[in-house]
């Protein structure tokens, strides 16, 4: 019976939480009317905020006969969290507060993380380490507010013990990293794939807001996906949903560095997409492209806005099997919405209406003419951060204002 209602009560005050992040000021009697809790109830849960330095008070309503309404406001800075995006050749790092504000920026050249590094996990806990102590010193907020770090890296994770499984880059294989960040900061550490934490931003602050179910696929040197069921990210058994770049779309195709053959990574990543347009260059082909001796993923999108006939016809193969693949993960889980990111789609942001077209085409004859939304991130190159430190604010929220 103590647990049930322990149970209810920490539902109540995530309830309660969640309206305070999404209105910039509100009455205890608004909270109850939304929530269906008693007025008594609603006043015990926000004093409770109150005392913990969460909420203010802060002025009178109008009075219809009674006492004047309270006014309550969330205090963004009363906590902050950290969010790391581990990918590349920079590292980057922000703090971000309670209404998912960017307070402090940094970054930190990764680019000496090479697989000849004899002492690469020393090197990589070292640089994200500096990243983070760096970035809290130039903040200059109180560290007794900081809830703890979020990192998100491009490669499967087993979230539950802290561990990246492979980092094939760097032939590094079940590699923790959180214990030494806590033992470095004395905050917790929460480690996600950087596709989940894109989604997660998406779902709190973006697009996805509204959207009970959707994806977030990653477009970059690999391509990765996330995928939100039922408003909570779905992890999977092994923590390790979402591979979708690792779906085999041509048995007969390039041989991907999972150690399969035709997976949509080894056919649509960018790498993919630089590989087929070296071996066409090579073959002769002639254009804007063949002047240069590696184009680089800008110069293949200028050549091709520009009409240029091979990095248009590179960049149409790469949309037929994203397509493939992204059709593949639509009729597997049933979702209207796909955001795409990664810096291809910032620099050619028409693949995606390219890709939508292509996804629904193949759709429509046979499931209907249910609208399948390809659309780029809305958030920005910040998103991965946000998410990152997201982990720890959703912690926050559903531990009804305290890290559970």
């Amino acid at each position: 019976m103590k647990q049930d209602q322990a149970t209810l009560r920490a539902y109540n005050k995530t309830s309660i939480m969640r309206i305070l992040l999404t209105h910039e000021s509100i009455y205890r009697a608004e909270i109850s009317r939304m929530t269906g809790l008693s007025i008594p109830t609603v006043m015990k849960i926000t004093d409770e905020f109150a005392q913990s330095g969460l909420i203010a008070e802060v002025g009178k309503g109008i009075s219809s006969g009674g006492k004047p309404p309270r006014i309550l406001q969330l205090i963004p800075n009363a906590r902050f969290f950290i969010g790391v995006d581990a990918r590349g050749p920079e590292y980057r790092c922000a703090i971000m507060n309670l209404r998912g504000e960017l307070l402090t920026r940094h970054r930190i050249d990764a680019s000496a993380l090479q697989r000849s590094d004899p002492d690469s996990k020393g090197t990589m806990l070292r640089l994200l380490t500096d990243l983070i102590g760096q970035t809290i010193e130039r903040s200059g907020v109180d560290r007794t507010r900081i809830v703890g770090v979020g990192i998100g890296v491009p490669y499967p994770i087993n979230g539950k013990v802290g561990q990246i499984i492979s980092l094939k880059d760097l032939d590094l294989v079940n590699f923790n990293i959180i214990e030494p960040i806590k033992a470095a900061f004395g905050l917790p550490v929460i480690l996600e794939n950087t596709a989940k934490t894109i989604a997660l931003a998406e779902k709190w602050f973006g697009e996805a807001v509204n959207e009970e179910n959707f994806s977030v696929i990653s477009i970059g040197h690999g391509i990765g996906s996330a995928i939100f069921f039922c408003n909570e990210i779905y992890s999977g058994t092994n923590c390790m949903s979402g591979e979708i770049g690792h779906m085999s779309i041509d048995p007969n195709g390039s041989l991907c560095r999972c150690g399969n053959y035709g997976c949509l990574e080894a056919m649509a990543s960018v790498t993919a997409l630089h590989s087929y347009l070296q071996k066409r260059l090579k073959e002769g082909d002639k254009g804007a492209l063949s002047r240069l001796a590696q184009p680089s993923t800008a110069e293949i999108c200028t050549a091709a806005k520009a009409g240029d006939t091979l990095a248009v016809e590179a960049l149409d193969r790469m949309t037929d099997y994203l397509s493939v693949g992204i059709t593949n993960l639509v009729n597997l889980v049933d979702i209207n919405l796909v955001l795409l990111t990664g810096g291809i789609i910032e620099l050619y942001p028409e693949l995606c209406a390219q890709i939508s077209q292509k996804v629904n085409k193949k759709r429509g004859d046979y499931f209907g003419h249910h609208k399948i939304s390809v659309k780029p991130l809305q958030i920005g190159p910040d998103a991965a951060i946000i998410g990152a430190a997201t982990l720890l604010l959703k912690e926050v929220v559903d531990g009804g204002g305290v890290l559970t």
